[in-house]
């Protein structure tokens, strides 16, 4: 969830940074998110695709099971836990009682995030 702009600027002007430059510190922020935005697009229209296409639908708060995100991403059942205890990236989950829970956002952030690695 992204901020809004004009809270970032007023707290940027609250602690000694005066207007302009507290204006284009706003203007960069908004710049470097379009771009990070813009980067995930194609992962996000092929998750979308993959899901229509498994029949998996998202719950009212517009999130998927862990179960329904491995099975999107084609990994075995365990593969978040294990990445999760060993302290590998993994999307970023909403905890819904005793479930993690992804949105597709999320999940292709991830993508993003993987794919953007070089190996070694």
């Amino acid at each position: 969830m992204m901020i809004q702009p004009e809270i970032i600027e007023t707290v940027l002007q609250e602690n000694g940074i005066n207007r302009p430059d507290a204006k284009m510190i706003v203007e960069q922020l908004k710049k470097v998110m379009s771009e990070r935005s813009g980067d995930i697009q194609p992962y996000i229209n092929n998750l979308y695709v993959k899901a229509i296409e498994m029949n998996i639908k998202p719950s009212q708060n517009g999130t998927i099971s862990e179960q329904q995100a491995v099975k999107l991403l084609g990994k075995s059942k365990a593969f978040f836990r294990v990445a999760r205890l060993q302290k590998r990236l993994t999307p970023d989950c909403v905890l819904v009682g005793n479930e993690y829970r992804y949105t597709i956002y999320n999940i292709a952030e991830y993508l993003a995030k993987r794919d953007s690695y070089k190996a070694l």
